[in-house]
């Protein structure tokens, strides 16, 4: 055991003193991703704040009617009302974001109105502007202005409005609404911390094996008096811990955020310390499993840009099951739990969203272990073999 500790002080003591594994390992993931998570709140919120604050432009086509609805559109702080554009260009203006809407207010719409009949309004818009608060400025005027023409109808007839609302229906919604995101939060948490658990154990691995192949270091490593074996246990711990460290500086740099940035909508998500925890702890079979699969190609390689070639494209791979993992169709059951790396991602989500089980969470632990002891065995015969260690 001492000889693994030693081993294991002395590579991450040289693995610490690389500047290109210092940026992969620790400052990526806990500036990057975060940053780009504020970045993007900033300018969501500044983008919300353009479209509910600034004044849209409402180009509308009367068609000589409508006259007190155009006073009431024009009495709008909040609305630039524009006449004399043609209803043709209507879709070209709002395409190239000259104008943000467009009404047509139908030609019988005031004999219509005097009749008791429908008027016809036609409103033009950009399909992402529907649900915006630009789109409810311009409806809710219009919708006023319909409100107050029922009344009149109905004050004629010598009724008021409680006759078109026979029942009344009050609605409760009892659903969590940490749950209701937890899909989300829980869901893309993992592509974030795999990938950097992933990045976090590449480049240590391929510097402590391929890179000692290159150096001509790993046959002075080899005639020390320790076994083999424990010379790969030292190693692999320092992969692992690279790994787990990258994914765990990247997990709280974005519970940082979400904490203190109120601009992203699911700040609450991670405030709860069990789910904190139980995801931090995931990441350690998880970057043991990752240091088992990457040791065996790191022993095989000939060269550190052969490991790469050989090593990047699982990255992809990886992060299939991930996104898999992110369906709502998927949950935590006893088969899912047992799917390498789309369990994390189905555990995630069941921790956020406080739905866990501990069973299944047990079983998602063992089985990244098994995984792990798999590596293990992996990176073994591959490192026994002498044509891996001594192919150049």
């Amino acid at each position: 055991m001492h000889s693994i500790f030693t081993i294991y002080k002395k590579e991450m003591t040289d693995l610490l003193r690389d500047r290109r594994t210092l940026i992969a390992m620790i400052i990526l993931p806990l500036v990057l991703i975060p940053l780009i998570l504020v970045l993007t709140g900033r300018f969501s919120k500044s983008g919300d704040d353009v479209k509910g604050q600034g004044d849209l432009r409402v180009a509308v086509v009367t068609n000589d009617n409508g006259g007190e609805l155009m006073d009431r559109l024009k009495r709008r702080k909040d609305l630039k009302v524009l006449e004399g554009i043609s209803p043709y260009e209507f879709k070209t203006l709002i395409r190239n974001d000259s104008i943000d809407y467009g009404l047509i207010i139908d030609k019988d719409f005031d004999a219509q109105i005097q009749n008791g009949k429908t008027g016809s309004i036609e409103l033009f818009h950009e399909s992402s502007s529907r649900d915006s608060s630009g789109y409810e400025r311009v409806a809710k005027t219009i919708t006023s202005y319909r409100r107050d023409i029922v009344d009149q109808r109905l004050e004629a007839l010598g009724t008021n409005t409680s006759i078109l609302k026979p029942t009344s229906l009050k609605t409760t919604n009892v659903k969590i609404k940490k749950n209701s995101i937890a899909s989300f939060a829980g869901g893309i948490l993992p592509v974030f911390f795999v990938m950097f658990c992933f990045i976090g154990a590449m480049y240590p691995a391929i510097d402590l094996f391929t890179g000692e192949k290159e150096r001509g270091t790993i046959e002075t490593l080899l005639v020390l008096p320790v076994n083999r074996f424990q010379i790969l246990i030292g190693k692999l711990l320092v992969i692992a811990s690279a790994g787990a460290i990258s994914g765990l500086l990247n997990f709280l740099g974005i519970y940082l955020v979400l904490k203190f940035n109120n601009d992203l909508p699911f700040v609450s998500v991670l405030l709860n310390g069990k789910s904190v925890l139980l995801i931090g702890l995931m990441m350690i079979p998880l970057s043991t499993f990752f240091a088992g699969l990457l040791i065996p190609i790191s022993i095989y390689a000939k060269s550190f840009k052969e490991a790469q070639s050989l090593i990047q494209p699982l990255l992809i791979v990886i992060l299939v099951p991930v996104i898999v993992g992110m369906s709502p169709s998927f949950e935590l059951n006893i088969k899912t739990a047992l799917i390498p790396i789309m369990n994390v991602t189905l555990a995630c989500k069941s921790i956020v969203g406080g739905t866990y089980e501990w069973g299944l969470i047990g079983l998602v632990f063992l089985s990244l272990f098994i995984l792990s002891g798999l590596g293990i065995v992996l990176s073994k015969k591959g490192f026994s073999d002498e044509k891996n260690i001594f192919r150049m």
